[in-house]
């Protein structure tokens, strides 16, 4: 999302590094000549993204989403690291009146939205709506209870998590301004060398956008998707329904002062088509819809 032009035009002021990490292309750049200085930020980076991939990916075993998924509706403690997501998971759903549910993850087993044809079929929907409800679930500030055969994905806010995360330390080693991006949602420690802004390109946009501080998210159907009867079906699921959002926009694409803001008021902003429009118009400092 942020422009190549700024990546590699200069090799002597800008480090670039990359690496695969929840599922996508990560990307790191980094506004310095010293490459010791640029590696130690990197590695930093690295070593956090990848921590927090392997403690909340529902793919690990043995990790804390699947001691919560497989407790059999047994009382689970929380550190406080997961006390803390799992309760803004919780916020989100009651501000979502209930669209955001992170219990809905066990929908996958019916979608795979691979840009075929193949939609999941009504019964099978049916059945997995059975362990869907996060009002269903009894949290506390160290713990969390779920009834059995319920399952959490913390998906919809990890990766912008881990942006932010990433920042944070990114700041408390040095003050060289770095861009963090993982894969499309992004945040910068704050502006360039002289109070100079990153050039952003955000996909359909006319124009570029000067970020200053701050993050930027996209929720959407870029290349998540089925296509049914000529039309595209969103990989964002009602969790009430089981079924792809109607009259969803292909993406929205929010700015805010963190990726993980951002990404909250462009998935919220989704979750409420086709009234979206005024939830941004009085939620968002920028943003575009396609």
């Amino acid at each position: 999302m942020f422009d190549p032009t700024y990546r590699y035009s200069d090799f002597n002021t800008y480090k670039s590094h990359a690496f695969m990490c929840m599922g996508g292309l990560c990307e790191v750049l980094i506004e310095t000549s010293d490459k010791l200085i640029s590696n130690q930020i990197f590695s930093s980076i690295y070593d956090e993204a990848k921590r927090i991939e392997k403690k909340f990916s529902r793919y690990e075993i043995n990790n804390i989403i699947y001691k919560i998924n497989n407790a059999e509706g047994k009382k689970v403690h929380l550190d406080k690291e997961t006390s803390k997501l799992i309760h803004y998971a919780d916020q989100i759903y009651h501000v979502s009146e209930g669209m955001f549910d992170i219990t809905s993850g066990v929908l996958r087993k019916a979608w795979t939205f691979d840009q075929s044809t193949k939609v999941a079929s009504s019964n099978e929907v049916q059945e997995l709506l059975k362990f869907i409800g996060w009002n269903k679930v009894k949290i506390e500030k160290k713990s969390i209870t779920m009834p059995k055969n319920f399952q959490i994905d913390l998906g919809g806010i990890g990766k912008e998590y881990a942006v932010d995360r990433c920042v944070q330390i990114c700041k408390a080693q040095s003050a060289v301004p770095a861009l963090i991006n993982f894969g499309g949602d992004l945040a910068v420690t704050g502006p360039k060398v002289n109070n100079q802004p990153w050039i952003v390109n955000i996909d359909g946009a006319p124009e570029r956008y000067n970020l200053f501080i701050g993050g930027i998210a996209t929720s959407g159907d870029k290349n998540k998707y089925l296509i049914h009867d000529g039309k595209k079906l969103s990989h964002i699921l009602n969790p009430k329904t089981g079924w792809p959002l109607v009259d969803a926009p292909a993406s929205i694409t929010v700015v805010a002062d963190t990726c993980t803001a951002a990404g909250t008021l462009s998935t919220l902003a989704m979750l409420k088509a086709p009234l979206h429009q005024e939830f941004l118009n009085d939620e968002a400092e920028y943003y575009f819809v396609v």
